[in-house]
């Protein structure tokens, strides 16, 4: 395993960037599929400060539920009883950034800070859903303002970014006590 694996909060990074992009394979956390008035998302990025996603980024995902995914039958393999495992190959294959308009990334350090910036050229087609999250505290801002609960790890709506742009998405965390905190920023619109 990686030496990042036993890093502080590498764990809680994985998970929540797992959850989120199942969100965008149409899963829920447990891995049911999302009732019908969910609209589908697409992942369009992931920027990220911690260690995971590198790693995330050359795995499968396997999911273990106790009931079948018709949208991912191709995918599964195996069966006993109730339970149906699914190994999604490619699930964080947008998270690297190849998405058609996907925004320019960057990351700063500091001591005990970060700052992950998203530049967004032109604007998203379908509704902009942002979700940001920090093992420290973190604030999130769009084109200088401040978002309110926008590092609360929740999809947040973030309608400016269907506008023409360009627009800056920053994600800023202070006060971290390891001295290269992780933050993650997720990027998705309706299909």
């Amino acid at each position: 395993a990686p030496i990042s694996e036993f890093t502080r909060g590498y764990i809680a990074e994985k998970v929540w960037l797992t959850t989120k992009v199942m969100r965008a394979a149409g899963l829920d956390e447990t891995g049911a599929a999302l009732p019908a008035n969910q609209p589908p998302l697409r992942l369009m990025v992931v920027a990220s400060s911690g260690t995971a996603l590198p790693t995330l980024t050359q795995r499968p995902l396997a999911i273990l539920v106790a009931h079948p995914i018709p949208r991912y039958t191709a995918d599964q393999v195996f069966v006993a009883g109730p339970e149906h495992v699914y190994l999604l190959p490619n699930t964080f294959a947008l998270t690297t950034g190849n998405a058609p308009n996907a925004p320019a990334k960057s990351v700063i350090f500091t001591p005990g800070a970060a700052t992950l910036r998203l530049s967004f050229m032109a604007p998203l087609t379908g509704s902009a859903v942002i979700a940001c999250r920090s093992q420290a505290v973190a604030t999130l801002f769009i084109d200088g303002q401040p978002v309110p609960g926008g590092c609360s790890g929740a999809l947040l709506a973030l309608p400016q970014l269907n506008a023409p742009g360009p627009h800056t998405l920053l994600a800023r965390i202070t006060h971290a006590s390891d001295p290269r905190p992780w933050c993650d920023v997720v990027a998705l619109t309706t299909v």
